[in-house]
């Protein structure tokens, strides 16, 4: 089954949040950076990102960015394995 784009980041931070996992594994495991996923901590923590009733975020824009940034860190992924 696809995950959404929402449901993985909301994944990522749950990884951290309600699981204790630490920053850096979870950032390598998504393929994010930890900076991004900080930020998205921080949002949380500031209230920025909730759930709607279907569970997904409930900023369109701020789903666009993360899929435009974790699209980005995949082809990043995806040239660092290419030119090595």
């Amino acid at each position: 089954m696809k995950h959404s784009i929402y449901q993985i980041k909301l994944d990522a931070i749950s990884q951290v949040i309600d699981h204790g996992r630490l920053i850096s594994d979870v950032a390598r495991d998504f393929r994010i950076s930890k900076k991004k996923l900080f930020l998205w901590l921080r949002d949380v923590e500031k209230g920025n990102i909730s759930r709607n009733e279907n569970g997904d975020v409930s900023s369109e824009a701020e789903a666009l960015r993360f899929e435009i940034s974790y699209l980005a860190a995949k082809l990043i992924a995806v040239e660092a394995k290419r030119l090595s």
